[in-house]
């Protein structure tokens, strides 16, 4: 009798924590829908808020990643293929990108102004059409 009465304690036992066991697991589980429209604006929203053409001034591209421009502050570097180009500024007007390039030809003589259309370099003739 004492052994049938320690089965069923230890089954019963065991059956607990089993149960509790699946029920954490299906506590991590997370549903959430999104609505796709709403996702979509929110992209627009923000693409609407990049100007659609912007300068830089680029002052050197290498094959490796150079520790020195690394170090220069607000430095942009992006890398290209196999080149890590450094460019400096932002501007919405290529006059303000050649005035600030003009400032940099002391320290940088071979820097010159990149154009950027989507985040996506383009040839700088085109962006001036």
């Amino acid at each position: 009798m004492k052994n049938l009465i320690k089965i069923i304690f230890v089954s019963t036992l065991f059956l607990m924590v089993s149960c509790a066991k699946d029920k954490s697991k299906k506590q991590d589980v997370v549903n959430i829908d999104v609505p796709k429209d709403s996702v979509v604006q929110v992209e627009k929203k923000i693409e609407n808020k990049i100007p659609a053409l912007i300068f830089k001034v680029q002052i050197g591209a290498f094959k490796k990643a150079n520790s020195k421009m690394n170090s220069i502050s607000n430095i942009k570097v992006t890398q290209e293929g196999a080149l890590y180009k450094y460019s400096l500024g932002n501007f919405t007007s290529y006059s303000l990108a050649r005035k600030y390039k003009k400032s940099l030809l002391a320290q940088y003589p071979d820097a010159f102004v990149q154009a950027f259309k989507k985040n996506r370099p383009v040839n700088i003739i085109e962006a001036l059409k």
